[in-house]
C-alpha cells in the first residue's frame, strides 16, 4: 500500500464570516491510499480551533507512514494511532474508500446499512453581514424549509428580523459559535422566541456548559465545539438537547459512527455538520446524516470549484451519493 498526503487549497465563492474568523480559501488535508488498481481517498479540513494546521496535518500522517504502508491496519486500529481531528478524518475514510473498490462493495453495503432511497432534509447557512445582506442570502434559499444563521453577539435582533423577513416560514437555527455570554443568551432568548428560533447551536464556549444549569431556555441548544468525541458526551447531558456530529471533529467516519450510537443510547438528538470542503468530505458524512435528524452539509456549495461527480444539495434536501465520488 501507498500512503499520498497534500494540501489542497479551494476558493470559496464569497467570504464565510461567523463569529470567530471570516475567510474566502479553504486549506483541506486530502490523503490517497493506493493498493493494486485501487485508489481510496479522503479529505479533511483543518481548523485552528480545534488545535489543527495543514502542515501538522501532513507530519502526523507521514510519522505513521510505514504503519499504513504495511497493509495491516483497520479503521479501528486508527483511533490508537492518531488523535481525533483532520489528519485522523482524511486517513480513515480513505480507508473506508479503499476497502469499498477493493471488495467492489458500496459504504452501505461494509457497514450493514441501507442506502438511503429518500433525499436527507438539509439546511443551508447564511454568514454574518449587515442585516440587509444576509436578507438578500436569505431570499435565495427560499425553497429551503430549514436554514441557519450565524451570529455573534451584535445586531442579534436586526439579523435575525432580516431574514424571518425574508423567509416568514422557514425553519431557522442560530449558531453563535461560542460568541455568547451566560448573560446575553439569557437575555436574547425573548427575543429569539419572537423570529421563532427553533436551535440554538453552541452559544456559550467550550468548557463553559455548566453555565447553562441556571439558564432557563425554552428552545432547544445543540453543542458543537463542545461535542467532539463520544467522550464529552457525559458532560452534556442535562445541557444540550442535540449534538452535532463532524467528521473534522470525532477524526473520521469510524469515530463519528460511534457518536451517534452513543449519543442516541442517551437520548440526544443528532445533526450531522460539516467545515467548508468539497463534496468528498460531504459523502462519508453523510453516512451519519442518512441516520440522523437532519444534516448541515452545504460546505462544498460554497466552494467556486468542488469534485465531480458532487453531492447533490438542493431545495432542502441532501442526496445519497454516487460511488464514482466515495465510498
Amino acid at each position: 500500500m501507498k500512503l499520498t498526503a497534500y494540501t489542497d487549497q479551494r476558493q470559496l465563492t464569497v467570504p464565510f464570516v461567523l463569529a470567530r474568523e471570516g475567510f474566502d480559501e479553504v486549506a483541506l488535508t486530502c490523503v490517497e491510499l493506493s493498493e493494486g488498481s485501487h485508489i481510496g481517498r479522503g479529505e479533511a479540513t483543518p481548523k485552528p480551533f480545534l488545535g489543527r494546521s495543514p502542515a501538522g496535518d501532513l507530519q502526523e500522517l507521514a510519522a505513521i507512514r510505514p504503519q499504513i504502508e504495511s497493509g495491516t491496519i483497520s479503521n479501528d486500529d486508527l483511533l490508537e494511532l492518531l488523535p481525533a481531528g483532520s489528519a485522523r478524518n482524511a486517513l480513515d475514510c480513505a480507508l473506508w474508500d479503499l476497502r469499498c473498490k477493493q471488495e467492489g462493495k458500496r459504504i452501505w453495503q461494509i457497514l450493514g446499512l441501507d442506502e438511503p432511497t429518500d433525499p436527507v432534509r438539509a439546511d443551508y447557512t447564511i454568514s454574518i453581514d449587515t442585516p440587509e445582506k444576509m436578507a438578500r442570502a436569505a431570499n435565495t434559499l427560499r425553497d429551503y424549509d430549514l436554514v441557519k444563521i450565524k451570529l455573534n453577539a451584535e445586531l442579534i435582533d436586526d439579523r435575525l428580523a432580516a431574514v424571518r423577513h425574508a423567509l416568514p416560514t422557514a425553519e431557522l437555527f442560530v449558531d453563535a459559535n461560542e460568541s455568547w455570554t451566560p448573560d446575553l443568551l439569557q437575555q436574547i432568548i425573548p427575543v429569539l422566541t419572537k423570529h421563532r428560533v427553533s436551535l440554538i447551536e453552541q452559544p456559550l464556549p467550550a468548557g463553559q456548559d455548566a453555565a447553562l444549569d441556571t439558564i432557563d431556555c425554552p428552545i432547544p441548544l445543540a453543542a458543537d465545539e463542545a461535542c467532539k468525541t463520544a467522550d464529552d458526551l457525559p458532560m452534556l447531558v442535562g445541557r444540550y438537547q442535540f449534538v452535532n456530529i463532524k467528521l473534522d471533529k470525532t477524526g473520521g467516519l469510524t469515530a463519528a459512527l460511534h457518536l451517534l450510537h452513543a449519543a442516541r443510547a442517551q437520548q440526544f438528538k443528532v445533526m450531522v455538520g460539516c467545515m467548508i470542503g468539497t463534496s468528498r468530505a460531504m459523502a462519508p458524512a453523510f453516512v451519519v446524516a442518512s441516520q440522523a435528524d437532519f444534516c448541515d452539509l452545504d460546505g462544498a456549495s460554497m466552494l467556486k470549484q468542488d469534485v465531480s461527480p458532487p453531492l447533490k444539495l438542493g431545495a432542502g434536501r441532501a442526496h445519497s451519493f454516487a460511488a464514482a465520488l466515495w465510498g
